[in-house]
């Protein structure tokens, strides 16, 4: 089966999200954010129909600063991103993770995803299409900068390029998918948000683990690049770094610490959600990666013909 399994993989972020009402939580944590997003659009609105002399006033300074306050608001997404990545590996984070990590980052965050904007923007300006395709192809430049700080902008925006090279198209389908649910936040006037939002985002956070191991075991990307680092078999008192006992205890791959997920990403997890293997070193001799996600306990590997529409076409 492919690398994506759609149906399996929305069925599987609707049942982790399910499970003792993640959802709730994920959303209590992240409801300011998504507030504050909406009142900026919201008093947007209410300025442009001020009128002067029964006339309505248009202006493009109001536009302007609704940018300049959703860019304020970068870091917070790129957080938020890694919130709901932190839940898929075992973390189990606090909800003040999401703003210590924004604040910490600050700057780093809201470079990398300034100038990813702006691209793709300015694609968008030149025609509508490749802004689309622009857009996909750095769909995951706020999971990666996330993963590894590290990187620079243009370095986490050719992981992404290299990740999604081949499943734009399947990146786009599943966005399609959700539009009944988005149909239904419509009708309830908003109240069905509180479910479709975490339901999006843990199926994207799926879609970027499941794109991430493939491109590390096709030999596309490094373990590095996504933050991940050998570790030595032993530590100096003779004991096994690797404490976890479905992994391996003569080395192998882990995540670097993070300060915003204290707890062990492979820690055993009865839903299998986290990793329950570290990562091989590339190998291009290999069959591509099983999936983490998308085929219920087992495994699936990546279709031999990925697909060939618009979406999927390489960046010349």
């Amino acid at each position: 089966m492919d690398l994506l399994n759609r149906k399996g993989i929305k069925s599987e972020a609707r049942a982790f999200i399910g499970t003792d009402r993640r959802w709730l939580s994920m959303l209590l944590a992240c409801l300011p954010l998504y507030l504050l997003n909406g009142a900026i659009s919201g008093g947007i609105t209410v300025l442009k129909k001020v009128t002067l002399n029964g006339a309505v006033q248009e202006t493009t300074t109001v536009s302007f600063g609704s940018s300049i306050l959703s860019w304020l608001l970068i870091p917070f997404t790129v957080a938020i991103a890694g919130y709901y990545l932190n839940w898929l590996r075992g973390f189990n984070p606090e909800w003040k993770s999401i703003y210590r990590e924004g604040v910490d980052r600050y700057g780093k965050y809201f470079s990398v995803g300034l100038i990813t904007q702006i691209i793709i923007g300015l694609w968008t300006l030149l025609l509508i299409v490749p802004g689309i395709i622009k857009g996909y192809q750095y769909i995951f430049v706020h999971n990666i900068i996330h993963d590894n700080p590290n990187l620079s902008a243009k370095q986490a925006r050719e992981l992404s390029r290299r990740m999604t090279d081949g499943y734009k198209g399947d990146l786009f389908i599943m966005h399609l998918s959700f539009i009944p649910w988005l149909l239904l936040v419509g009708i309830t006037f908003g109240i069905a948000a509180i479910y479709v939002v975490p339901y999006m985002a843990c199926t994207g956070a799926m879609y970027y683990e499941n794109l991430k191991n493939n491109a590390i075991a096709s030999g596309r990307a490094r373990p590095e690049e996504f933050g991940i680092f050998p570790v030595p078999p032993y530590a100096d008192n003779g004991e096994f770094y690797n404490q976890n006992p479905q992994e391996p205890q003569n080395g192998g791959y882990q995540y670097n610490a993070n300060p915003y997920a204290p707890q062990n990403p492979y820690a055993q997890n009865p839903q299998n959600y986290a990793p329950q293997n570290p990562f091989a070193a590339p190998n291009t001799d290999v069959p591509p990666a099983p999936t983490a996600y998308g085929n219920g306990t087992e495994n699936q590997q990546e279709s031999e013909n990925a697909p060939t529409d618009a979406f999927n076409e390489d960046e010349n």
